[in-house]
């Protein structure tokens, strides 16, 4: 059975890789003037992206780096500051909650 504390570590990496996500949004958006709210779209062919298509850290695994519907290369960085920010939200959570 999984701990509590060990519970909370994972919310806290699953909300970490979203405020990651959400970053990496905004540095993409804001320089071109777009708004940060709405949904987001394949920069290569501006097809929207399902949800499902849209989870941090395991679409980019799952679609190998590449946008599912017209394989244009999704640079590292953005996987990369997901990463960070579940890193951040695991660790923030373990710390805060006191690992046990």
């Amino acid at each position: 059975m999984i701990s509590r504390t060990a519970a909370w570590v994972v919310i806290g990496a699953a909300l970490g890789g979203c405020f990651g996500s959400f970053f990496c949004v905004c540095s993409y958006r804001l320089p071109k003037g777009q708004s940060i709210l709405g949904r987001s779209v394949c920069p290569g062919c501006g097809k929207p992206i399902p949800g499902w298509r849209n989870i941090p850290i395991f679409s980019w695994v799952l679609q190998c780096g590449r946008t599912a519907c017209c394989s244009l290369d999704i640079p590292v960085y953005y996987v990369l500051w997901e990463v960070a920010g579940a890193a951040v939200g695991a660790g923030l959570a373990a710390l805060f909650l006191g690992w046990n």
